[in-house]
């Protein structure tokens, strides 16, 4: 709380500092900080969201030979920063970090980074892309969700999940608008995506995966799909599902579900798969393995 409150445009800190605790500037003018490069630890080290710097601040810069290790729980939370280049000792970005940082047009992440907390760039509307290191964990399946709330982890609540990319050997993918953790599917990431191709080798699809997905018409599940989680395709009104040997697109749109097959593999559906998605009239069709319109 050294600074807070306090009629200040840029400060000036000694090098020997290591930390910058939650709130040390929070309410006060500042509108460019250079930070040292003894500094190791920016905000706090839990989930309680609590910004370090004000939302005045526009300009940060890391001192060369930075030892920058954490960012803190909401560290950056609502600045008017437009860019960022974090550097490359920091292994950890807790939750809600860079969070309704409206300006911020570009973030660089090291490829030191491991573990990247919930909605770290929630609310980053003007940020069009993002690369997420090789060995960064986004923390998408671990979290509970709830209230139709997709498993995005870090991405949560970005405008732009569509756009991000992973470095090479990360066990995240974006496919066809669909994010994948290895061989787990976690979430449509493309608000207006048509149709869906599970890749082969996929064993669950994650609770709310499609919730909501309104213009999914066609979706085809590999064999060797073992888990649908709850409320996986909720609300996804214009929907037909397929597997290998079976292809039912819609030629028309249809008010819910016309037909769903389901490969023999899987072994748990979880509760309201289908919420919202079932015909009132009855004339809808659930089909356990067959190639073959009933």
């Amino acid at each position: 709380f050294a600074f807070v409150g306090a009629e200040i445009e840029s400060i000036s800190l000694p090098e020997g500092l290591l930390y910058i605790d939650a709130a040390a500037f929070y309410s006060s003018t500042l509108t460019s900080i250079s930070i040292p490069a003894s500094v190791e630890r920016l905000g706090n080290e839990n989930n309680a969201v609590n910004p370090v710097f004000p939302e005045s601040l526009e300009n940060v810069a890391f001192a060369e030979g930075s030892n920058l290790k954490i960012v803190g729980c909401g560290a950056f939370k609502g600045c008017a920063i437009n860019e960022i280049i974090l550097p490359d000792k920091v292994e950890t970005i807790y939750s809600s970090a860079f969070s309704l940082c409206e300006n911020l047009k570009s973030i660089s992440l090291p490829d030191s980074v491991n573990d990247i907390g919930y909605g770290a760039f929630s609310g980053c509307d003007s940020l069009e892309s993002i690369n997420i290191p090789a060995n960064a964990d986004i923390n998408a399946i671990d979290m509970e969700y709830t209230g139709g709330e997709k498993h995005l982890g870090a991405l949560a609540g970005w405008s732009n999940v569509k756009n991000t990319t992973f470095s090479d050997g990360s066990k995240y993918e974006i496919t066809d608008g669909v994010l994948y953790e290895d061989n787990i599917l976690l979430a449509a990431v493309d608000e207006n995506i048509s149709s869906v191709d599970v890749k082969a080798g996929t064993i669950e699809i994650v609770s709310n995966a499609f919730a909501n997905c309104t213009s999914l018409a066609s979706i085809s599940l590999p064999d060797g799909l073992e888990v649908i989680g709850d409320n996986a395709f909720n609300y996804a009104t214009n929907l037909g599902v397929s597997i290998p040997g079976l292809t039912l697109p819609n030629s028309e749109p249809v008010d819910a579900l016309s037909f769903i097959n389901i490969p023999s593999s899987v072994t748990e559906i979880g509760d309201n798969f289908l919420k919202g998605g079932i015909k009132d009239d009855g004339t809808s069709i659930l089909v356990m393995q067959s190639t073959e319109l009933p």
